[in-house]
């Protein structure tokens, strides 16, 4: 979407209409012939990123070695960074085809420059814990991780039954149950309970491993926050596929869409009540492995420093829908994009 939403505002913004129109009719020689002739055609950012999609459509995936520092010179660039994470010229498909050192020194040149986005700020702390990884720099990559200003600090109980991915509609006793003696019937993979895992506290991203075995199907999460004081806070996650979140027994969000998303992917404004509140996230998953990441801001991403958190169970506050306002915003990176 951010990458269409891009797209949009070149079309829209471009004065060389000629080379796109190449491109769209599939001239691509042609398109990276008209846009070289151009003059002057390196003086903004959209320029410089359309130069680079032209050259991918014809096959030149080079970059120069200072392209980092003329990316970087734009105001307002990590946008666009944002925008073309996976794009040949930035770090391409890394997921699937790991880094080489082209990309590895990419990933860490633009981690030491100036971001005032959270999202593309963090999310370039969590890339260079991954390329850190990939050359069995486990020190480096665990303290990147724990870097990163997320909640790691949860209990898990699982795997229910998501049969005809139904699971996320189903309430299941975890929802009403913090805690319980006898555990819960998961209606296929036996009785199960509240547990705290081991070593949350090493990762960003939150797996639920330990149920991988059992398959596909529903997982839930908890933890309890003290508040010093009533504020309004932004929970900000990325999530493995469909999933609802609950804060204080009241459901303030549902995402009924199975889509894999990062760091960042939803924002919920809500009122967080003075004392301890109990944060509940259900996972339905039907496809791969279940995973989520919470980081809870203030509304420009910055940490809320004032929180603790506790994976054993504290009687918490009961709130109502109108005492928590829940509100969903827009993300940063598209709002951005659309306002251009």
């Amino acid at each position: 979407v951010i990458c269409l939403l891009f797209c949009c505002t070149m079309f829209s913004q471009s004065n060389f209409e000629n080379h796109w129109n190449l491109l769209l009719q599939n001239d691509r020689k042609e398109a990276l012939d008209a846009f070289s002739s151009t003059e002057n055609h390196q003086n903004d950012i959209v320029s410089l990123l359309s130069k680079k999609l032209i050259q991918v459509e014809n096959g030149i995936f080079q970059v120069e070695d200072n392209f980092v520092d003329q990316l970087s010179s734009y105001p307002d660039y990590e946008y666009y960074l944002y925008a073309f994470w996976n794009s040949p010229f930035l770090f391409n498909d890394y997921l699937e085809s790991g880094f080489n050192k082209t990309y590895s020194k990419r990933a860490k040149e633009l981690f030491e420059k100036p971001i005032k986005n959270t999202t593309v700020q963090e999310a370039l702390r969590y890339l260079n814990g991954i390329v850190a990884r990939g050359v069995n720099d486990w020190d480096s990559y665990y303290n990147l991780q724990q870097s990163i200003a997320a909640v790691n600090t949860w209990q898990f109980c699982g795997v229910f039954e998501n049969l005809n991915q139904s699971g996320l509609d189903i309430v299941y006793p975890p929802e009403n149950e913090p805690v319980s003696q006898n555990g819960f019937d998961t209606n296929g993979n036996g009785i199960v309970n509240w547990y705290t895992p081991e070593n949350t506290d090493l990762e960003a991203y939150q797996f639920f491993s330990n149920h991988s075995e059992y398959g596909y199907g529903v997982n839930y999460a908890q933890t309890f926050i003290e508040s010093p004081a009533y504020q309004r806070v932004t929970l900000r996650l990325g999530n493995s596929g469909k999933f609802k979140l609950w804060l204080n027994d009241v459901e303030i969000y549902t995402h009924n869409t199975d889509v894999t998303t990062d760091m960042d992917a939803y924002a919920i404004e809500v009122n967080l009540p003075k004392g301890y509140n109990r944060l509940l996230i259900k996972n339905a998953e039907s496809n791969s492995e279940s995973y989520f990441i919470l980081r809870i801001t203030d509304p420009q991403g910055k940490t809320i420093q004032n929180l603790k958190y506790s994976s054993d169970y504290i009687a918490y506050n009961k709130s109502t829908i109108n005492d928590l306002k829940p509100k969903e915003l827009e993300h940063s990176i598209e709002k951005f994009f659309k306002q251009k």
